[in-house]
């Protein structure tokens, strides 16, 4: 059995060589995303620890997907997944670039909030990322939590949800 980072740098690699083989795959948007999920929630936090340049490099690469397919409209049902990921991604870069990305995501946020004024899992989602993703799963659930977010588990999730876009 392979340690974690060779286990997280195959992953990374087997989409890369996917997207690379077959171009114009009807797969391919589930290619890019696997491989932004892969760099940004596999690699990014085991490298944080050994290797935070590269850490922050795989992150860096991992929102860039993110968001093109976010600015292409792929995946409409998975904005906020999306979101989070970036702003889980952000804590492994620099600060300034942290800034950038975690405006990016609470700009997503926003939408979905206003989207769904009476949506109170997407007003908790924005609250979570504008307090900086440092509430605790006991703040925000009653219970223990059944999952945290993704990219380095960041936090917990708002009361109510699941952490994937859905009702608990």
């Amino acid at each position: 059995m392979a340690d974690p980072l060779t286990e997280a740098q195959q992953d990374v690699q087997k989409y890369r060589d996917l997207l690379q083989s077959d171009p114009q795959s009807p797969d391919r948007n589930n290619w890019r995303n696997a491989l932004a999920s892969a760099l940004c929630d596999r690699l990014a936090p085991t490298l944080k620890p050994l290797r935070p340049d590269e850490a922050a490099a795989a992150a860096r690469e991992g929102i860039a997907i993110t968001r093109e397919l976010l600015a292409e409209g792929a995946f409409p049902q998975s904005r906020q997944g999306f979101a989070r990921r970036i702003a889980a991604a952000a804590e492994y870069l620099p600060t300034a670039e942290a800034v950038t990305a975690t405006e990016a995501s609470t700009a997503i946020y926003r939408e979905l909030a206003e989207a769904r004024p009476d949506d109170m899992e997407q007003i908790a989602w924005l609250a979570w990322v504008l307090a900086g993703k440092r509430a605790t799963p006991t703040r925000w659930r009653s219970g223990p939590s059944t999952r945290t977010a993704r990219c380095g588990g960041a936090g917990g999730t708002p009361a109510g949800t699941t952490g994937t876009g859905s009702r608990a």
